[in-house]
Order: structure tokens, then C-alpha cells, then sequence
């Protein structure tokens, strides 16, 4: 059986941002230690990708909020998003399930999710493996007339686990930076900098009386460079769609406030402020040899 990519690659955007450092960060290694270091490659400091993704992240769950997703727009109540996914809110299990099954050109979908397995047991999917008539029929359609009623009562769990998965597909903020069921469009690179080292004491303070804890003082290791450039590469943003405009939301709102990167950020610390930027897009369908995509800066 041989299907096309979930997300065939149609182009590619290569963005850097530079940003004006405002104020010390520390991206340290996560120990509880006393004395809490930076991380380091050599002579240089190091921010991980995913330390930026994750900020940036973030600021795109505070976006999404107030943005209404066409495809999902009547069922926002039925859902929770988490780090993984989208999840179905309990109590909303049978609304999330009938409309699961009313979904046309989904099995391809549930196939490269890796569900055929569970196609089978269903008797969607039949022996012989995937068709082109499978495309336009909704799932409920390929299920036994006589089966149907049993299955959304016996297999509940697994429609439910079935359509999250699917859901996640949907949902721009996991289009763009990915989930359990699908890789994120967008990426970064680590970041290796110079800059002028800090070493700062602090105190651990309890949450409930918000007062310094005796004996907990600490030191921790904050660098301060005068700038960084964050390079991003993601693939397939095709303007008017929703991840699209999703990403374009987020980079206009940290363009405005900026962005808080490391830990004590409740201090003050880690504050960046947008100073510029610069994209390139390729557009890969009509590079047929893969020339643009070995060699982009040329293309």
C-alpha cells in the first residue's frame, strides 16, 4: 500500500530574527544545583532550539485564543489543547464521535497516522488495502450499517482516541509546532553566542507566603550579549491558511512586545526586543531535481 506524504513538501521558508538583548538571560542545564550554570559549547554559550520554539510557542497558545478556526469553530468547547494534542473534554464524547464519523477524505489521513490496524477491527479498511473509492465516502459510510451502533458504543475509546489524533491535524498551533500524532512545520536552530558573563545571587522564595525561604540562596550564571539572531525553516505556509496566519499573528505581536527567553523571567530577565528580520521563501514544487533544496541561498 503506497500513499502520499500527510503533508506533501510544496515550499520552504528559511526566517532570521535578530533581536536587541534588554536585559541578562540564563538558559542553564536544568539541575537544582546552588550554583546554577550557563550552558556552554566550548568558549561560547548555547540557547537550544527547543528553548526558542518553546517561548515562541507560548506566545502562539496566547494568539490562538483569540482566533476562530474554521474547521473546528463549532466544537471549541468539545476540546482541550495540552502539549501532545488536542483532547476531547469529558462529557463532549459523543458530539466529538458523530462528527468524527460525518468526515469525509479522512482515511488517508487515519492511515498515515498509523492507524490501519484499527481501520481493520472496524471494518473500514477492507483486505485488499486502500482504494481511491475510500476517498470521498465518510467514515461512518464505511463502517457495516449493522455494526454502526455497536461500535460507537463498544469502541468508544478508540474512536475518541482515533479523532483527537485526527483533530491535531487540523488545529493550527499543532500544524505549526507539532504534537503526538504530527511533526510541527516549524523549526530552529541552536544558537552558539559570545557575551559578557554575570553571576548573580538569588533567594528561593515560598509560593504561599511569597517570603524568602531560609537557607535556599543560590547563584546562577546570566549572560548578556548585545544581540541574537534566531534562524527558523518551515515548510508549507501557504498564505490564507490558518497555521499561516497563525505564525504571521505571533511574529507581529513579538515585533510589538518582544520576547522573554530563560528562566527568572517574573525578574525581568531574558528580555529580547525585535529589531529585525529577513525571510526567503523557495517554492519546491517547481524544483523538480531538488536543486533549491540542496543549495537554497542560491535559489
Amino acid at each position: 500500500m503506497t500513499l502520499e506524504h500527510l503533508f506533501p513538501l510544496k515550499n520552504r521558508t528559511i526566517g532570521r530574527l535578530v533581536f536587541e538583548v534588554k536585559s541578562p538571560l540564563h538558559v542553564g542545564t536544568g539541575e537544582a544545583e546552588v550554583r546554577k550554570t550557563a550552558l556552554r559549547v566550548g568558549e561560547k554559550y548555547l540557547i537550544p532550539a527547543s528553548t526558542i520554539k518553546g517561548a515562541i510557542r507560548r506566545m502562539a497558545e496566547w494568539v490562538i485564543k483569540t482566533m476562530k478556526i474554521k474547521d473546528l469553530s463549532h466544537l471549541a468547547k468539545a476540546f482541550d489543547l495540552d502539549e501532545g494534542g488536542v483532547r476531547c473534554v469529558k462529557g463532549h464524547e459523543d458530539e466529538v464521535i458523530t462528527w468524527f464519523l460525518e468526515q469525509q477524505k479522512i482515511v488517508r489521513v487515519l492511515l498515515s497516522l498509523g492507524f490501519e490496524d484499527e481501520l481493520r477491527e472496524l471494518g473500514v479498511l477492507p483486505e485488499s488495502g486502500w482504494t481511491e473509492s475510500l476517498e470521498e465516502k465518510k467514515l461512518g459510510e464505511l463502517i457495516p450499517p449493522e455494526q454502526r451502533e455497536q461500535i460507537k458504543t463498544e469502541r468508544r475509546e478508540l474512536l475518541k482516541k482515533m479523532a483527537e489524533a485526527y483533530v491535531t491535524t487540523l488545529h493550527p498551533l499543532y500544524r505549526l509546532f507539532g504534537g503526538q500524532s504530527i511533526a510541527g512545520k516549524l523549526r530552529f536552530l541552536d544558537v552558539l553566542f559570545r557575551g559578557k558573563l554575570i553571576e548573580k545571587p538569588g533567594v528561593a522564595i515560598d509560593r504561599k507566603s511569597r517570603r524568602a525561604m531560609e537557607h535556599r540562596l543560590f547563584f546562577y550564571e546570566s549572560v548578556e550579549p548585545d544581540e541574537l539572531s534566531f534562524w527558523l525553516i518551515v515548510d508549507n505556509l501557504i498564505p490564507g491558511e490558518e497555521d499561516s496566519k497563525l505564525l504571521a499573528a505571533t511574529l507581529e505581536i513579538i515585533k510589538e512586545i518582544g520576547l522573554f527567553l530563560g528562566s527568572r523571567k517574573s525578574a525581568g530577565m531574558g528580555k529580547l526586543e525585535f529589531k529585525d528580520s529577513t525571510f526567503w521563501t523557495i517554492e519546491l514544487e517547481k524544483d523538480e531535481r531538488g536543486v533549491a533544496l540542496g543549495n537554497p541561498f542560491e535559489k
